[in-house]
């Protein structure tokens, strides 16, 4: 018997998916009470932007920044690695 795939359409666009996944997750961040929980939502938050970042650069809808400055900028060295 052969497995049938189900597939969606997107009906809203991966940006804004993304955008609005952010937006909850800061939401929930400043109703939250324990300051590590806060901390985990705020840097899911980021990544998700990031998402937004490298999304937009791959469909080429934006200028590029150059590679090694973008993972300087997001991926300091740790200390002792320079």
């Amino acid at each position: 018997m052969k497995k049938i795939r189900r597939r969606f359409e997107q009906v809203t666009t991966f940006r804004d998916r993304v955008e609005s996944f952010a937006e909850v997750l800061r939401s929930r961040a400043k109703h939250t009470p324990s300051a590590n929980e806060k901390k985990q939502l705020l840097r899911r938050a980021a990544k998700a932007e990031t998402a937004m970042d490298i999304d937009e650069w791959i469909s080429g809808s934006n200028e590029r920044p150059a590679l090694l400055e973008v993972l300087s900028i997001n991926f300091p060295p740790r200390a002792g690695e320079e």
